[in-house]
């Protein structure tokens, strides 16, 4: 059990202290475009998430970016701090459903073999790794 909260708690740790790079190279430039286009500037923010309803093709993140930008005062650097926000409440989310998993299941050897590989599926890397 207390190789597992280890664990997790690293985990928690290495999101915070081990962000990914925005850009792979300079050759092939940034990771996924979309984030630093959301992020240039406050008009170009608002064009994307400035709706006062959800747009069919967006999804629910879109308006939960918009609260937290809103919390963290709206201003040209907001956008930013909002997306890692995002992600660290995700993150902070997962790593207490896992917590919980493992508490529910008392620990059991069956929790300690099946957590890591939530935590392994290309699902949760993917999420992850989305800036």
């Amino acid at each position: 059990m207390y190789y597992a909260a280890c664990a997790l708690v690293l985990l928690l740790a290495s999101e915070v202290g081990a962000p990914l790079p925005v850009r792979s190279t300079d050759s092939n430039g940034e990771w996924m475009g979309d984030y630093l286009t959301y992020i240039e500037d406050r008009e170009h923010f608002e064009n994307y998430f400035g709706y006062e309803s959800i747009p069919f093709p967006h999804h629910l993140t879109t308006r939960v970016i918009r609260v937290i930008d809103d919390a963290l005062g709206a201003t040209d650097g907001t956008p930013a701090l909002a997306f890692r926000w995002l992600s660290g409440l995700a993150g902070a989310v997962y790593v207490a459903e896992l917590v919980g998993i493992a508490t529910l299941m008392r620990w059991s050897p069956t929790a300690m073999r099946y957590l890591p590989l939530c935590v392994a599926a290309p699902v949760t890397l993917l999420f992850f790794g989305y800036r």
